[in-house]
Formats: structure tokens, sequence, C-alpha cells
């Protein structure tokens, strides 16, 4: 609120429009987080008052500028609904999204694309957040690496589509950008010396055989060809992203999934003793192949630093990279 006077009798005024958000505990048990965004403007930032008594942001077509209420202690939520009171200034929004977390999952709404969304001052805007909101787009899940119980981020990037690990297999210390290790389609050593891999009837790797299963447990596995061609359909995508000293593919979700990247690292591949072509390419085996014969193709993303993304093939004794996928129920 705003007030101006020649005297001590001040008559305050509220600056900007207001959102009354309702978050039941079958949604979120707890609060630590509000993030609210548009795809045309800022909500947040230096402002005047004009003289309708309204904040009016000094950048207003920066939507970079976003708003962001934290709270210390997480607020726990309620089966009826807990309240949130979110101030937001008043103007024209698109794609207004509001993001709210409880520190480990993400859960977020967004306007239909193109929607006008006009606030006013010293209004306030009704806002159900149960049942409107995209399932949780990030979050955790446990695997056991090495004997130890670690919590994996995840990250989904397109609606409907998988929640990849934030991280390959084989990798320690939980960096995005770090190698992971080499296997053979369908086996779990890395840097296999001998080239063991599946070579039995099924065209897709039954659980015993699917690394990510087999290394992580039983919470991932291995991603099918479309999950994969699904990330170069479904997201933006930047090649020779540089993370400290590796070089990787960043993939970008769209619209409402435009705040959440993957990184996959270029970490070559390995036919000898040693990986070739580390920082010139990467390879990433889905589990899925053309055909049983040890020469028969699998299906792959495959990337080279000259830029190109596409779905591709190997032979199965070939050690490349995998990239985990959580295991719906």
């Amino acid at each position: 609120m705003y007030a101006e006077s020649a005297t001590t009798n001040l008559q305050f005024k509220n600056l900007c429009g207001v959102l009354k958000i309702t978050v039941k505990s079958d949604d979120l048990a707890s609060v630590q987080s509000i993030k609210v965004s548009s795809s045309n403007c800022a909500t947040s930032g230096a402002f005047t008052v004009n003289a309708e008594g309204a904040a009016v942001l000094s950048n207003p077509t920066d939507a970079s500028k976003t708003l962001t209420v934290t709270y210390t202690t997480p607020v726990e939520t309620t089966a009826e609904g807990k309240v949130f009171y979110v101030a937001i200034p008043a103007q024209t929004y698109q794609d207004l999204k509001i993001r709210i977390s409880d520190g480990a999952n993400d859960k977020f709404m967004v306007t239909k694309s193109g929607t006008d969304i006009v606030v006013e001052r010293n209004k306030i805007y009704p806002i159900d957040f149960g049942g409107n909101y995209v399932p949780a787009v990030q979050g955790t899940k446990s695997a056991t690496i090495d004997g130890a119980d670690v919590d994996v981020p995840w990250v989904q990037l397109w609606e409907g589509g998988p929640k990849f690990a934030a991280y390959n297999v084989g990798v320690t210390d939980g960096n995005p950008a770090s190698y992971g290790g080499y296997y053979t389609w369908g086996g779990t050593i890395d840097k296999d010396p001998d080239r063991n891999y599946y070579n039995g009837s099924d065209l897709t790797l039954p659980e015993e055989y699917d690394t990510a299963t087999q290394l992580w447990g039983s919470n991932w596995r291995m991603p099918t060809p479309d999950e994969l061609q699904g990330l170069i359909d479904n997201c933006d995508v930047e090649d020779n992203v540089r993370v400290g000293n590796h070089t990787c593919f960043r993939f970008t979700g769209r619209g409402a999934y435009s705040d959440y990247s993957l990184l996959l690292p270029m970490a070559g591949a390995m036919w000898n003793v040693n990986p070739d072509d580390v920082d010139e390419l990467g390879i990433y085996w889905s589990a899925t192949s053309k055909g049983t014969d040890r020469y028969d193709l699998v299906y792959q993303l495959y990337f080279t630093k000259s830029g190109g993304v596409l779905a591709t093939n190997d032979n199965k004794f070939r050690c490349c990279s995998v990239r985990a996928v959580v295991k719906e129920e």
C-alpha cells in the first residue's frame, strides 16, 4: 500500500491486484515457495506510482523479472485449503504461470496460450489451485547406487513425457555434466572388456538385463526410442554447452515446461580400451533393438559437436551412455 499527505492523516491505497491462491493438502502437503511469471511482462521489479495509485513497473516488458515468495519454514496446507495472498502489478498478463513448490516437488498451473489475464489495482482474484495444475515436473526418486540409497533428481519436459534422471547411470558425484559409465546394450559393467551384452530373443530388454534397473533399482528403467525421440520433437535443443570441462547438449521444455531443462554430456563411446570422441559426440542407449543378432542395431539418441541431433542406432557390443527414466507404477 501507499499513502502520501502533507499532514499526519494518511489514506493508504493498494498499489497492486492480489492473487488469492488456495492450495489443498491433496495437492501439496506444504508450500515453501510461490513463483508467479508471465510470457509477456514482468511480475516484479522497480516501480513508480501513477496518479491512480497503481504500481507501474520501470521495466514492464522484461518477462525475466519474476515474483517469488519464499517461506523460511514450509507452510502446511489443509484438506479444506490453505489460502496464500500474492500481490502483483496491475497490468495485462499472457500465459500467467503460478508455480508452487514444497521444496522437493514443483507443481504449476498456467493460463492457455494467448489468453489475456487483466489484473486491476485493489481487486482480489481467487484461484483454486487444486485440479488446475500440471502434475509435478521436477522431483526426486530413490535409487541404490554402489550400495547406498540416493535420491536422484528427475525432470519432465513435456506433457505426458517421461521423468528423466538429472545425470547418467554411473555418475557418483551427482553432477549432470559428468560422463558416468559406458555400458554394452543390456550390460552392467562399466567399460566391460569382455563386451557382455544381451543376446536373447527379445527386441526390448527384459528387466533383468535393463542397465538402469539393475544398477539403480526397481524405480528406474532405460528409455524407449519414442521417449528419446521426444527430446528432439518436444524440446528446444542447445548444442555445445560447456559445463566445467565438459561439453553437453541442453534440452529445454516448451510452453508451460520452459523453465525446465536436461543436460546430456557428450561422453563419447567405447570400442576398445578407452572411450573415443569424448566431448565430440554423445550416444545414449534405448531399451529396444531392431533385431536379435549381435550386429543388429539398437535405437539410440546420437548427437555430435557439429550440432546434429537425431535418433539413430549402433551395435550392441559398443559401450555407450545410459540416461535412466523413472519407472511408473
